[in-house]
């Protein structure tokens, strides 16, 4: 008798012994055993029987295939070694989305071995990612696992949207009573949604409040700091994003003229006379 050579199996499955990989001969019957926790089902006398595994088994099993004599000749067994992997099952994450780049967790599942890995490529192809690698761009990935002749996959998507970018644009200034609009190329704004101007002042946004060339109208006589703040909705889950421009409203200066003089000698000029005079006020023999 010849049982034929050790294999393997996934657990969960029915093994068949193929046709023509045991053999017998010049017997007068053959029968199979087996020491597993499983029982052989079917074909027990013949050179293909079926193993049917217990509930959860796995490990080896040795399948002895025993041939009965003729006569007074003895019995004669040969046996092969049956081992029962235990079958990787991966849990699938799902779809994720996220902002800017995604790190790969930990991959879960059961009986999973130290070959389960991310994968760009199916069936363990293409670039080999390991739990803790980041992934910057969308992507479609494969988790694979390998434990002896028993496999498993699983594939999901990963989307990762573009974060907003705003630029107010530098600080400026006006004086008071006049308008406020944004120059063109002052500001800008890229992979965004939407784009609202704001301000804290007691004027008002009067024009262009979704564009990058708003126009700000001060209140009556309005002068020092406003806020002019620019907010950029993100695209999918990525967050909202602002910059600010602070826009210097200043008083227009109103000098009190002295007059023409005429002294003897010398004049002495006299402190300055007016309303919102500022430091930079000075005499000049030009205008």
């Amino acid at each position: 008798v010849n049982a034929g050579n050790d294999t393997s199996i996934c657990s969960g499955q029915n093994f068949i012994v193929p046709g023509g990989r045991a053999s017998a001969s010049n017997h007068n019957g053959i029968f199979w055993t087996e020491n597993g926790a499983g029982t052989i089902t079917s074909g027990a006398t013949t050179l293909t029987p079926t193993y049917t595994p217990g509930v959860g088994e796995t490990g080896t099993i040795t399948l002895t295939l025993t041939a009965t004599a003729f006569g007074s000749c003895t019995n004669i067994s040969d046996d092969f070694i049956l081992t029962i992997n235990p079958q990787p099952i991966i849990s699938n994450p799902g779809t994720i989305t996220r902002c800017s780049g995604y790190q790969l967790p930990a991959i879960v599942g059961t009986n999973l071995s130290g070959n389960v890995a991310y994968f760009t490529e199916t069936n363990r192809t293409g670039d080999r990612y390991d739990p803790g690698d980041i992934i910057p761009i969308s992507d479609r990935l494969y988790i694979n696992d390998v434990n002896g002749s028993c496999s498993d996959e699983v594939f999901f998507d990963i989307i990762i949207d573009t974060p907003p970018s705003v630029e107010a644009g530098t600080n400026d200034n006006i004086c008071v009573g006049e308008t406020y609009t944004i120059p063109i190329g002052h500001s800008s704004a890229s992979n965004f949604n939407t784009i609202l101007w704001s301000e804290n002042g007691t004027g008002t946004i009067t024009a262009g409040a979704n564009t990058l060339t708003p126009t700000y109208s001060p209140g009556a006589g309005e002068v020092g700091n406003v806020t002019l703040t620019l907010t950029a909705t993100g695209n999918g889950i990525c967050p909202d994003i602002s910059d600010i421009l602070i826009l210097t409203i200043y008083a227009v200066p109103d000098i009190t003229s002295p007059g023409n003089q005429n002294e003897c000698s010398s004049y002495t000029l006299p402190p300055f006379s007016g309303v919102n005079i500022t430091s930079n006020i000075g005499y000049f023999t030009g205008t």
